[in-house]
């Protein structure tokens, strides 16, 4: 009995660190494939932004997203699109 106890907690334990590697992956396979389209239209569409800035700002982003989800979460708040 305490055997399949243990076994069963190691099998979910396993489960959530899985789905984490793998939410993670997904993760920076998006921020991979954002980066690589967003170069194209920055050399094209002379919006005068250098490359740098790009990388620049998807870091900041990384870095400003988690503590605007917490602050969102623990709030309440809803942005409502705005009426005509």
């Amino acid at each position: 009995m305490g055997l399949r106890c243990y076994h069963g907690r190691f099998l979910r334990l396993c489960h959530g660190y899985l789905l984490y590697v793998s939410t993670f992956l997904v993760r920076l396979f998006d921020l991979t494939l954002t980066f690589f389209a967003f170069l194209p239209i920055l050399d094209t569409g002379g919006s005068q932004l250098p490359w740098w800035a790009l990388i620049v700002a998807l870091v900041l982003s990384l870095f400003m997203f988690p503590f605007v989800c917490v602050i969102y979460a623990v709030t309440g708040f809803v942005s409502l699109p705005f009426s005509a």
